[in-house]
Protein backbone atom coordinates (compact mmCIF):
# COMPACT_ATOMS: atom_id res chain seq x y z
CA UNK A 1 0.00 0.00 0.00
CA UNK A 2 2.82 2.41 0.87
CA UNK A 3 4.49 1.59 -2.43
CA UNK A 4 1.33 2.50 -4.32
CA UNK A 5 1.02 5.86 -2.53
CA UNK A 6 4.70 6.61 -3.18
CA UNK A 7 4.25 5.72 -6.86
CA UNK A 8 1.18 7.99 -7.13
CA UNK A 9 3.09 10.84 -5.48
CA UNK A 10 5.95 10.42 -7.95
CA UNK A 11 3.51 10.42 -10.88
CA UNK A 12 1.79 13.51 -9.51
CA UNK A 13 5.12 15.34 -9.05
CA UNK A 14 6.21 14.41 -12.59
CA UNK A 15 2.89 15.56 -14.10
CA UNK A 16 3.12 18.81 -12.14
CA UNK A 17 6.65 19.49 -13.40
CA UNK A 18 5.58 18.78 -16.98
CA UNK A 19 2.55 21.07 -16.67
CA UNK A 20 4.67 23.91 -15.27
CA UNK A 21 7.25 23.48 -18.05
CA UNK A 22 4.52 23.49 -20.71
CA UNK A 23 2.93 26.63 -19.25
CA UNK A 24 6.30 28.41 -19.26
CA UNK A 25 6.89 27.43 -22.89
CA UNK A 26 3.41 28.63 -23.88
CA UNK A 27 3.92 31.93 -22.06
CA UNK A 28 7.28 32.47 -23.76
CA UNK A 29 5.80 31.61 -27.16
CA UNK A 30 2.83 33.94 -26.71
CA UNK A 31 5.12 36.76 -25.58
CA UNK A 32 7.34 36.19 -28.61
CA UNK A 33 4.29 36.20 -30.89
CA UNK A 34 2.98 39.47 -29.43
CA UNK A 35 6.37 41.14 -29.84
CA UNK A 36 6.60 39.92 -33.44
CA UNK A 37 3.05 41.08 -34.23
CA UNK A 38 3.76 44.51 -32.73
CA UNK A 39 6.91 44.80 -34.84
CA UNK A 40 4.99 43.75 -37.94
CA UNK A 41 2.25 46.29 -37.29
CA UNK A 42 4.88 49.01 -36.80
CA UNK A 43 6.50 48.00 -40.09
CA UNK A 44 3.12 48.05 -41.82
CA UNK A 45 2.43 51.56 -40.56
CA UNK A 46 5.79 52.73 -41.91
CA UNK A 47 5.24 51.11 -45.29
CA UNK A 48 1.66 52.19 -45.88
CA UNK A 49 1.38 55.82 -47.01
CA UNK A 50 -0.96 57.87 -44.88
CA UNK A 51 -4.08 59.37 -46.36
CA UNK A 52 -4.29 63.16 -46.70
CA UNK A 53 -6.81 63.34 -43.85
CA UNK A 54 -4.65 61.35 -41.46
CA UNK A 55 -1.59 63.42 -42.40
CA UNK A 56 -3.57 66.59 -41.71
CA UNK A 57 -4.73 65.29 -38.32
CA UNK A 58 -1.19 64.35 -37.39
CA UNK A 59 0.10 67.79 -38.43
CA UNK A 60 -2.63 69.56 -36.49
CA UNK A 61 -1.90 67.52 -33.39
CA UNK A 62 1.78 68.41 -33.65
CA UNK A 63 1.15 72.11 -34.07
CA UNK A 64 -1.47 72.18 -31.33
CA UNK A 65 1.20 70.98 -28.92
CA UNK A 66 3.79 73.55 -30.02
CA UNK A 67 1.79 76.53 -31.22
CA UNK A 68 3.40 79.87 -32.01
CA UNK A 69 2.11 83.31 -31.02
CA UNK A 70 -0.07 84.93 -33.73
CA UNK A 71 0.79 88.54 -32.88
CA UNK A 72 3.43 90.74 -34.46
CA UNK A 73 6.33 92.60 -32.88
CA UNK A 74 6.80 96.40 -32.90
CA UNK A 75 8.90 96.09 -36.05
CA UNK A 76 6.12 94.21 -37.83
CA UNK A 77 7.71 90.76 -37.80
CA UNK A 78 5.80 87.78 -36.54
CA UNK A 79 6.37 86.95 -32.87
CA UNK A 80 8.39 83.77 -32.47
CA UNK A 81 7.45 83.05 -28.84
CA UNK A 82 5.40 80.00 -27.99
CA UNK A 83 1.75 80.68 -27.25
CA UNK A 84 0.54 80.26 -23.69
CA UNK A 85 -3.23 80.31 -24.03
CA UNK A 86 -3.64 79.13 -27.61
CA UNK A 87 -3.07 82.43 -29.45
CA UNK A 88 -0.82 84.80 -27.51
CA UNK A 89 2.56 84.43 -25.85
CA UNK A 90 3.36 85.69 -22.37
CA UNK A 91 4.34 89.15 -23.69
CA UNK A 92 1.28 89.73 -25.88
CA UNK A 93 -1.09 88.22 -23.33
CA UNK A 94 -0.19 91.07 -20.92
CA UNK A 95 -0.95 93.73 -23.57
CA UNK A 96 -4.58 92.71 -23.97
Amino acid sequence: MAELIAYQNEEYALALRLDIARELQEAAASQKNTIESEEESDDELDRVPMSPNSLRKKRLAYFAASQQCIHTTKKGARCKNASVDGNACRVHRKKR
